[in-house]
């Protein structure tokens, strides 16, 4: 689906979860807005499927879009 929303976004990996693969095209779709990040860190929690995600970001309002 998101390569259907966005089919310039890049390479994703198959086998990531989805907190990952959220953290990607994050990544890509604010590099497309012209603002090139490249800090991501996605990271398990002790509760069950639930993930941290750590963005950068250069733009406050382009990153909280592109999330």
């Amino acid at each position: 689906r998101l390569r259907q929303r966005f089919p310039t976004i890049g390479e994703l990996r198959a086998d990531a979860s989805l907190a990952q693969v959220l953290e990607q095209a994050t990544l890509a779709l604010q590099a497309q807005a012209g603002c090139p990040v490249t800090f991501s860190q996605t990271h398990v929690t002790p509760e069950t499927g639930t993930y941290q995600i750590v963005i950068e970001y250069s733009e406050e309002d382009v990153g909280r879009l592109a999330f």
